[in-house]
């Protein structure tokens, strides 16, 4: 299994197909998508609340052993990369 970016609209659309309460965060930054070969396990959108403070702002796995941990592996290097020294996860 690897991560790689995603759109926030291919994110958006799996996150509906699986996640019966998605809503759209305040304001999204990115998305990660975890896959398996060519198959869409799991989705992570980064986002920014109305304080400016950064945080996950959705994720799901499908059940793809590991996911969860890759996804927020993922996501926190790519916060911290973007420079923020704290995120809410």
């Amino acid at each position: 299994m690897e991560t790689t970016a995603l759109s926030l609209k291919e994110a958006e659309a799996f996150l509906k197909d699986h996640k019966r309460h998605y809503k759209m965060p305040f304001e999204p930054i990115c998305a990660i998508g975890l896959f398996e070969g060519k198959k869409l396990r799991g989705a992570a959108i980064l986002g920014r609340n109305a304080k400016g403070e950064a945080g996950l702002a959705h994720i799901y796995v499908d059940g793809a052993w590991q996911g969860y941990s890759l996804l927020y592996g993922t996501c926190w290097r790519a916060f911290h990369a973007m420079g923020y020294k704290r995120v809410m996860l």
